[in-house]
């Protein structure tokens, strides 16, 4: 299912184009922003984010992270299929919104 939303840049600076704040397709977006959030940073949901610069700097194990990042990634209605943390601390993460019948 495809999500959308409003958009940011790498900055997360709001998009605007032609004056007019843009909207698009946000599933990409969204995970980016539960990958570095840390618990607490939403205000609204409070358990929501996966810390994952404070993981990696605190090197936490990879089955840790990965089941962190799965849990985070469910809980936001996604199914994720295929989650990869390399040793060199790459991370693969191919991962969409279920539709709304399951």
């Amino acid at each position: 299912m495809k999500v959308f939303d409003l958009l940011t840049d790498g900055e997360d600076d709001l998009v605007v184009r032609g004056g007019d704040l843009e909207i698009g397709e946000s599933t990409e977006q969204h995970q980016r922003h539960i990958l570095i959030s840390e618990k607490g940073w939403w205000r609204g949901s409070p358990l929501v984010g996966v810390g994952l610069r404070s993981m990696l700097l605190d090197d936490a194990p990879g089955a840790v992270v990965s089941a962190e990042i799965q849990e985070q990634m469910e809980l936001d209605g996604m199914t994720i299929s295929q989650l990869a943390l390399s040793t060199d601390g790459q991370l693969y993460l191919l991962a969409s919104y279920k539709d709304e019948n399951g």
